[in-house]
């Protein structure tokens, strides 16, 4: 006889137990329901063009169809890759936490504001691979004058 998970009681067989596809069909309906009941993923992929805008009160705005979650910017004369996660997302470990791993940013007080269908920053100077002169704040701030960016945001 079968013995069942604790939490979804999906079927765990001993090496004696016949399989019935019907059990196989039991526990696919089991775990189908579950994952819908914990909501889809929604994701958007887009494009901007740096405008070469930088520092408190000229923030890059992005914004989405939904309330995001993670963010994530491939793009400029580096191709950086920086990464937003929202606080209280789990693996977030702060406001600032990703914004690649390649930039150390001197952020202000209210430098990444998480909207409810949008996401914005600045920054007043950055640093590459412990440079202190790495480049302009505009490129720090992902906003590098005709650069074309890449974002993927899932919420």
């Amino acid at each position: 006889m079968a013995k069942y998970t604790e939490h979804y009681r999906l079927h765990q067989w001993e090496p004696e137990d016949s399989f019935l596809r019907m059990d196989f069909n039991e526990d696919f309906a089991k775990i189908d329901s579950a994952i819908a009941a914990r909501g889809n993923c929604l994701q958007v992929v887009g494009t901007y063009t740096g405008d070469g805008n930088y520092g408190k009160g000229k923030a890059t705005v992005l914004h989405f169809p939904f309330r995001p979650l993670a963010v994530m910017v491939v793009g400029g004369s580096y191709q950086a890759t920086s990464l937003f996660l929202r606080p209280g997302t789990k693996g977030a470990a702060n406001d600032t936490a990703g914004m690649g791993s390649v930039l150390s940013l001197a952020w202000g007080e209210d430098s990444l504001a998480w909207g409810e269908d949008s996401l914005s920053w600045y920054v007043t100077g950055w640093a590459s691979g412990g440079s202190t002169s790495g480049g302009t704040s505009a490129e720090g701030q992902l906003n590098e004058k005709g650069a074309h960016y890449t974002y993927l945001v899932l919420g």
